[in-house]
């Protein structure tokens, strides 16, 4: 139990840690549970396999590496935030990057600018999307309002209704029975839109080849 300040390589943490006050890991692999009202505070490069059950706060010069079910308290991101899978439910904010490496659904707010790898895939309502993504993998928007850009060499897939106001610029998928209301960029010149659903749009806005296989408005 720790009332004052731990400042320790994870390597080197080797039972639960119950921190109620400030946590400093410098790198290395944390394998111990942390819980308690304190701060973990990211200060190097380190990899989380297990809970950090309090709030997060990367550095500027930290990245943290962690399974997003294993974030149990609000994240504070000046560094790079590695997603390796799960679902995350607490919000992220700061002036850093997400970066999604797997299967990551976000059920709260990632307000900084994420990345998708080509191994990567991440599922969030577009409201929960609150920086521009880069997506060289897959991003699948289950409903909401899109205002934040979208680009890379990617794929957006559509899955609940979503409204685009800030423009995906790569390849989009429209599910089937879905409708998509398009007030910005659609797909690119690399990037066609494939529409097995709704589209309502104005022509100026399709900047991608079009397959459609669903219903395709297109207004001015």
């Amino acid at each position: 139990t720790n009332s004052g300040t731990i400042t320790s390589n994870a390597g080197n943490i080797k039972g639960t840690v119950t921190n109620n006050n400030t946590l400093n890991l410098s790198g290395g692999t944390l394998s111990k549970a942390v819980s308690g009202s304190g701060t973990t505070n990211i200060t190097g490069a380190v990899t989380s396999n297990s809970a950090i059950s309090q709030a997060i706060n990367v550095v500027a010069a930290g990245d943290l590496t962690i399974n997003a079910n294993n974030i149990g308290g609000a994240v504070t991101n000046a560094g790079d935030l590695i997603l390796t899978g799960g679902t995350l439910t607490k919000g992220v904010t700061g002036a850093g990057t997400t970066s999604i490496t797997g299967a990551v659904t976000a059920n709260s707010a990632i307000s900084q600018t994420i990345s998708i790898s080509s191994s990567g895939d991440l599922t969030a309502n577009a409201g929960n999307i609150g920086g521009a993504v880069t997506n060289a993998g897959d991003l699948i928007l289950t409903g909401g309002t899109l205002s934040k850009a979208v680009s890379g060499a990617g794929l957006t897939t559509i899955t609940g209704n979503t409204t685009n106001s800030a423009g995906i610029n790569q390849g989009v998928k429209v599910n089937s029975g879905i409708t998509l209301t398009n007030n910005a960029a659609l797909g690119s010149a690399s990037g066609s839109v494939t529409n097995a659903g709704t589209i309502n749009s104005s022509a100026d806005n399709i900047k991608g080849t079009v397959s459609n296989t669903g219903r395709l408005n297109i207004s001015g």
